[in-house]
């Protein structure tokens, strides 16, 4: 859904006249007990990102879960 919300703002922003436009993501998550890290690259200008069923590589692989994280889903 945030590539479609891209692709929509950029559709309306070209409406009102503005030719030049990039759409980028800060979109921080924690998943499972992890540090926050982002979702998507932030480099990747999703305007220029088609919509796919192949695997999206503007989606970043979740990061290893580190020691003190494991730590705390231990205890519960």
């Amino acid at each position: 859904m945030i590539l479609q919300l891209a692709h929509h703002l950029g559709e309306q922003l070209r409406a009102e006249g503005i030719p030049d436009v990039e759409i980028r993501a800060l979109a921080p998550v924690s998943l499972n007990g992890r540090e926050p890290q982002f979702l998507i690259d932030p480099e990747v200008d999703l305007l220029k990102v088609e919509r796919s069923l192949l695997p999206a590589t503007w989606i970043r692989p979740e990061a290893p879960l580190e020691s003190a994280a494991q730590a705390r889903l231990s205890e519960m």
